[in-house]
């Protein structure tokens, strides 16, 4: 009975881990949000001057461009911010997780609102539809993917 207990204990342990990495990384996502445009076009043609030398030194005949890697970052971000979300609210029950799934997405959503929103108060940044859509997308994928990854683990489990 007592190493059930300390079981549980490390699964509230681990979910407080979990919450505290999602709130840090959505912190970082409205971080990038607050940059000013100069900056944050600097910084994506940092990154995609590294994908397109990589491709030219493979010989690979296409390039990358400079759309290509913001929306990128946007498809990285929310994946991995669904992946966090699922984690920080996995239970030990598969109906818990299930019941959780739309709480976990509208969470992603407001998140992708909210730093759409600061974009349109950020010189040279603007906030687009297109992009929550894309956000949430990305999100939902990754939410999907991982609940259904939580979900045969915890069936393995029983």
């Amino acid at each position: 009975m007592k190493a059930e207990g300390s079981i549980k204990n490390g699964n509230i342990q681990g979910r407080i881990v979990w919450v505290g990495v999602t709130v840090m990384f959505t912190l970082l996502i409205f971080l990038q949000s607050s940059m000013n445009g100069t900056i944050s076009e600097k910084e994506s043609m940092g990154f995609l001057n590294i994908i397109n030398s990589f491709l030219i030194a493979i010989r690979f005949e296409k390039t990358v461009t400079h759309q290509m890697v913001r929306k990128a970052a946007h498809i990285i971000e929310y994946f991995i911010l669904g992946i966090l979300h699922v984690l920080a609210t996995a239970s030990d029950s598969r109906r818990v997780l299930i019941k959780q799934f739309p709480r976990i997405l509208l969470l992603t959503m407001t998140t992708a609102l909210v730093d759409e929103t600061i974009q349109l108060f950020v010189p040279g940044r603007e906030g687009l539809v297109s992009d929550i859509l894309l956000d949430c997308m990305s999100a939902f994928t990754g939410i999907f993917i991982t609940s259904m990854f939580v979900s045969i683990a915890k069936k393995s489990e029983k």
